[in-house]
C-alpha cells in the first residue's frame, strides 16, 4: 500500500481538486436526477406520493418543464462522464508517451 502524499503544510492529500469536483458534481447530478425522476411519476404510480409529484411540478412550472430539466440534467451527466473518460485516457497516454509514471491513489 502506498503512503498518501503530503503537502508542504503537512496536510495529507488523498484526492486532487479534479477528483473532488468530479465526485461532488456526480453526486449532485445523481441526486437531482433521482428526485426529478421520481416526480415524473403521477397518480397511483408515484413512489413518493402524488403530493410530492404535484409539489415538484408546481415548483418548476409544470410537467413539461420538469421533464426538460430532468432530460437536461441527464444529458449533462452523460456528457460529463464521457468528458472525464476521454480526459483521463488522454492524460494517461500523454504520461506514457513522456515516460512519466502515474502515481496511484492512496486508499
Amino acid at each position: 500500500m502506498t503512503k498518501p502524499a503530503e503537502s508542504e503544510s503537512g496536510v495529507i492529500i488523498r484526492h486532487n481538486l479534479a477528483d473532488r469536483l468530479t465526485h461532488w458534481s456526480n453526486a449532485a447530478l445523481w441526486i437531482f436526477l433521482l428526485f426529478t425522476g421520481l416526480a415524473l411519476f403521477d397518480g397511483e404510480h408515484a413512489p413518493l406520493g402524488a403530493g410530492y409529484s404535484r409539489l415538484v411540478r408546481d415548483l418548476v412550472g409544470g410537467g413539461g418543464a420538469l421533464l426538460k430539466l430532468h432530460l437536461g440534467a441527464g444529458f449533462l451527466y452523460f456528457f460529463q462522464q464521457g468528458f472525464i473518460f476521454l480526459a483521463r485516457n488522454k492524460m494517461q497516454r500523454l504520461h506514457r508517451h513522456m515516460g512519466i509514471a502515474l502515481k496511484p491513489h492512496a486508499a
